[in-house]
């Protein structure tokens, strides 16, 4: 074989690795491949996807992310990170949930479409799905794990996981109503919180634009317990995210 060909085997082989294990790499690869867009390649993107990669390693239980929209934080959290988890693990369990069952497919489809593609089946070859388990709302692997996608008032009878993603759990005009804000809040506080098959040991993500002061965010914050990561989008003081590895990146008013 020539030599060439070896080293680019070689070089190939070398990257896939990294992909598994990083999810900076994996979201980059999947962003380039799908979009064909140039890549933002900002600290914010690299600070959003060090959290995923946190998540994804078990080390955030209990966690919310603010960030304002266009920002591409579906795509990271809703799209590329359940993929991710289920081809590390594919026996996982994942709960996906929006404001409209929708945007759930729409999130859903894209996760499928991205464990369809040529890169991901050579990264992860035992992450198969099930084709006889293959819809918008729910697909399964071959092992049995799953994403399960659904609306804020949408069932889960006879779903559980150990992940449950909330993006953008509430429609901002929704907001205003103080009534639509408390049904909202105690649905996914009575139900959906339920739904972790380990309580200890499951992760719960919120990511999702502050609506109000007493919103999602506002309760969860009161309530205790919960990390909060606060990207506006414009900074108003002098704001410092720390990466898991110690890095930091600042921002200024």
């Amino acid at each position: 074989m020539d030599k060439n060909i070896i080293e680019l085997q070689k070089e190939k082989e070398v990257l896939n690795a990294i992909m598994r294990t990083d999810f900076y790499s994996f979201y980059r690869k999947f962003f380039i491949e799908y979009t064909g867009e140039a890549f933002d390649d900002s600290e914010v993107i690299k600070y959003l996807c060090d959290i995923a990669q946190q998540i994804a390693d078990g080390n955030k239980k209990r966690i919310i992310i603010n960030v304002p929209p266009r920002l591409g934080k579906s795509l990271i959290f809703s799209v590329a990170l359940p993929a991710y988890i289920l081809g590390r693990n594919p026996r996982e369990k994942i709960i996906a949930v929006s404001y409209s069952q929708d945007l759930s497919k729409e999130f859903s489809s894209k996760c499928s479409k991205l464990m369809k593609m040529p890169f991901y089946k050579e990264l992860f070859p035992e992450t198969i799905i099930d084709s006889q388990k293959d819809t918008e709302e729910y697909f399964r692997t071959i092992y049995g794990g799953y994403r399960f996608a659904t609306s804020i008032s949408g069932t889960l009878t006879g779903f559980g996981g150990n992940f449950i993603l909330l993006d953008d759990p509430m429609k901002a005009q929704d907001a205003l109503s103080e009534q639509k804000r408390t049904s909202h809040i105690n649905g996914i506080v009575s139900t959906l919180f339920s739904r972790l098959d380990n309580k200890k040991e499951g992760s719960i993500v919120v990511i999702m634009q502050r609506l109000h002061l007493d919103d999602l965010t506002g309760f969860l914050e009161q309530a205790g317990g919960w990390e909060i990561i606060s990207l506006p989008a414009i900074a108003e003081t002098d704001e410092k995210h720390f990466f898991s590895d110690g890095r930091v990146f600042t921002r200024k008013p």
